[in-house]
């Protein structure tokens, strides 16, 4: 297919990857290739990422992100109700923690998360974000920052894990 993507994701059984295009969402069945379900969306999304609890998050615009409610490999169910969630300028990236609890959002004005039960934006923030990973429990996270150290922090308890870590 030749077409401008802007971001893709895998579903949490891993058997449908979703991307995201000038056109809108493609669903594609992992092994054979072959498109399950095309989603019109306007305007271009910018990221995109599925939480392990069959949740969407698509960044259509610099200010905001939406989410829509996935059930196994059905790929839209209904949009959620997130009361227009503001994020970051830029087009950034989105990643949820790897048990869903947590959504990371990168973007010029740093790294910010948000709640995976309220969609509610948490009080963790973190400027100068160079790089940032989750442990794969999900409680913590890693970040990177412009000045060579390192930050790991627990976005749900608003608070550091430890010290910083020097480091290059």
């Amino acid at each position: 297919m030749h077409y401008g993507l802007s971001g893709a994701a895998w579903s949490p059984d891993g058997e449908v990857i979703v991307s995201a295009a000038d056109w809108g969402l493609g669903f594609f069945h992992a092994r054979t290739r072959t498109l399950l379900f095309r989603h019109t969306e306007s305007p271009q999304i910018r990221a995109i990422a599925w939480s392990s609890r069959g949740l969407l998050a698509l960044r259509p615009g610099p200010d905001h992100i939406r989410f829509l409610r996935t059930s196994g490999r059905v790929p839209i169910r209904e949009e959620i109700q997130s009361g227009g969630v503001v994020v970051a300028a830029s087009p950034g990236r989105l990643t949820w923690s790897p048990d869903g609890q947590v959504l990371a959002v990168w973007g010029s004005s740093g790294l910010r998360f948000l709640d995976g039960e309220t969609l509610a934006e948490l009080p963790a923030q973190v400027s100068g974000c160079t790089a940032f990973g989750f442990f794969p429990g999900g409680h913590a996270v890693a970040v990177g920052l412009e000045d060579n150290r390192v930050l790991l922090l627990d976005p749900l308890e608003h608070g550091p894990v430890a010290g910083e870590t020097q480091g290059r």
